[in-house]
């Protein structure tokens, strides 16, 4: 169970980093400022966009994967009771 808490918390961060590109000199500019934002309007946007695609495609897969072994959508439903 613990390695399962591990890949949940750890996917959603690391999928968000995996579609950044490298940045060469990072380690030779100076710090920001402290009034300056961590994330732009593009980068929320970007990481919204990747979020919202991977969770569509994961779920997309898992419905697909469901009906197309004989379960219908009532009877998902019905799993919760």
């Amino acid at each position: 169970q613990l390695l399962w808490v591990n890949l949940v918390t750890d996917g959603p961060p690391a999928t968000a980093l995996g579609f950044n590109p490298p940045d060469p000199d990072s380690m030779s500019r100076p710090p920001r400022p402290r009034s300056a934002p961590i994330m732009s309007p593009w980068l929320l946007t970007r990481y919204l966009v990747t979020g919202l695609y991977v969770g569509v495609a994961t779920i997309g897969v898992m419905l697909w994967w469901f009906y197309d072994n004989g379960v219908n959508p009532f009877q998902l439903c019905k799993w919760t009771s």
